[in-house]
């Protein structure tokens, strides 16, 4: 209708146009304000998605409406499925494949056990897992990501970025974990078998300050889950796009990825807190997630029978 009224040709008045189609003048104005309403309400949206975006461009649509429901006024609300849609329309949803390579040289003596398995985990600095992931640099070569995260709060609270995948590298992401660990508290250091992990150099430290070593026994990678995933979250999620030159280059682009992971990152697993909120909390926090593991193997266990 307002393109008909505003033809150069057109000879009829917003009344009379009203008068055919059954509205009144007032209900054609209200429509028209309210349209123009939307839209910068849309564009007030889409900037603040813009601006979650450039911090992590691959961050699920779930979570870039939960950081929106913080940051948006309680008058400018939106809803999940439209977040999503208005993402769409303006082709922010994103998916993007990220390849893997051996990090793990695995030790195959049983000298430490897994002491983890079936432990209730509810509070912060009660176990750090550890873990090696390698980052693609431009030139095809690789650095190597070494974390000590907090198992409760997955908050990373060491971390190190080397040219090898050289002891040093994890002593170092361990001796920054232990310089924030407050007084009288002592983790169980949970890792996989890696010689890295496995080094008389490395297990002396953590004897020395007194914490028990755990890794998995098992081969199941499942029972070092959350050290993975939170690696792959960082180098896959908000490192994937990022061309990096060097070493150097490498720690500043790991250093930022790490602030807005800990800082500004909701998840799932923290009942969408931040990992930095976590870490100030305790007592079990509600999950946003189901894992199958249990279905598929009950299913299993029928099928078999």
């Amino acid at each position: 209708m307002k393109s008909l009224f505003e033809d150069k040709e057109n000879t009829y008045t917003v009344v009379s146009l009203c008068k055919i189609i059954g509205y009144t003048k007032q209900a054609y104005y209200k429509h028209e304000n309210s349209i123009s309403e939307d839209a910068m309400r849309h564009e007030i949206i889409i900037q603040a998605i813009y601006s979650i975006r450039e911090k992590m461009p691959d961050l699920s649509c779930d979570k870039v409406h939960r950081i929106l429901l913080k940051r948006l006024p309680s008058d400018l609300t939106i809803g999940r499925k439209a977040t999503y849609d208005l993402m769409r329309i303006h082709g922010l949803i994103r998916h993007k494949r990220c390849y893997r390579t051996q990090t793990t040289l695995t030790v195959y003596r049983l000298e430490y056990h897994d002491l983890i398995k079936d432990l209730f985990i509810d509070h912060p600095n009660q176990v750090w897992v550890a873990d090696i992931t390698y980052i693609r640099l431009e030139s095809g070569d690789f650095i190597y990501l070494g974390l000590i995260t907090d198992r409760y709060s997955r908050k990373i609270i060491g971390w190190n970025l080397s040219e090898s995948l050289a002891q040093e590298g994890a002593m170092s992401a361990l001796k920054m974990a232990l310089a924030m660990l407050p007084a009288g508290v002592m983790p169980i250091h949970h890792s996989d078998r890696g010689c890295q992990y496995y080094s008389k150099t490395y297990t002396d430290l953590l004897k020395s300050v007194g914490m028990q070593i755990s890794m998995y026994t098992d081969g199941d990678p499942r029972n070092n889950a959350v050290a993975e995933r939170i690696n792959g979250t960082i180098k896959n999620e908000m490192l994937c796009d990022k061309v990096i030159y060097g070493l150097d280059d490498g720690f500043i682009k790991v250093c930022r990825a790490i602030h807005i992971y800990n800082d500004e990152r909701p998840h799932l697993s923290l009942d969408y807190h931040t990992p930095e909120e976590a870490y100030h909390m305790s007592g079990n926090i509600r999950r946003r997630w189901n894992t199958n593991y249990k279905k598929k193997e009950v299913l299993l266990e029928i099928t078999e029978k």
